[in-house]
């Protein structure tokens, strides 16, 4: 952030910065504060920005030819929690928690398995409270902020890696995750809630 108040000051006419979601934020914001046009470099992890403007995520060279004319200038909403900027989304509670773990970048799957038993069991991370309008929530086990239209996915597999879990008698683990796919993906909740855990295995 203060490389880019720098430029500016400099007399940049454009702002640009590779990295993920977090750091384009970051520039973003002052792009935007100063008026100026902003390039989108998809070099992070995940890169959900660069997806939603049709970006190619594994080739971000390719956002630079932006910078010879064959780019399309797009102009989008940013969101502001705080003083902080976010570009597509913002998020607390268990998600938040473990992509924020060192682990995270070298095993997602492994590292959402492992951390998140703990966490909606209240054994780890923090106690959400969200207000919206005249209604409070409390203890919500996750919280998305979005900038726009926003869908989940079954993160990581989580409702077939419960499904194995039951299978195996680690019933507080699996039923920890059930929990955690039915709060994040509302338009299959009603489905998922009409299903039973599969059938434990009979003891051999």
């Amino acid at each position: 952030a203060a490389l880019a108040e720098r430029a500016v000051a400099a007399g940049a006419d454009l702002l640009g910065v590779a990295g993920g979601d977090g750091t384009q934020a970051l520039v973003a914001g002052i792009a935007a504060a100063h008026g100026l046009p902003f390039l989108v470099i998809s070099a992070g992890t995940r890169n959900h920005f660069a997806m939603d403007l049709g970006l190619d995520r594994d080739d971000p060279a390719a956002c630079l030819d932006a910078l010879t004319g064959a780019g399309v200038e797009q102009r989008v909403d940013l969101g502001v929690i705080g003083e902080r900027t976010f570009v597509n989304n913002a998020s607390f509670g268990a998600y938040a928690e473990v992509v924020q773990s060192p682990a995270y970048r070298g095993d997602k799957r492994g590292t959402t398995l492992q951390m998140l038993p703990d966490i909606l069991n209240g054994h780890r991370g923090a106690t959400l409270t969200a207000s919206a309008g005249q209604a409070t929530i409390t203890g919500p086990q996750a919280l998305l902020v979005s900038n726009g239209p926003y869908a989940m996915t079954d993160i990581a597999d989580l409702h077939q890696q419960a499904d194995a879990l039951w299978r195996e008698g680690k019933f507080d683990r699996a039923l920890a995750i059930y929990r955690l796919v039915l709060a994040l993906d509302p338009a299959d909740r009603a489905a998922r809630a009409r299903q039973q855990p599969p059938e434990k295995q009979p003891a051999k």
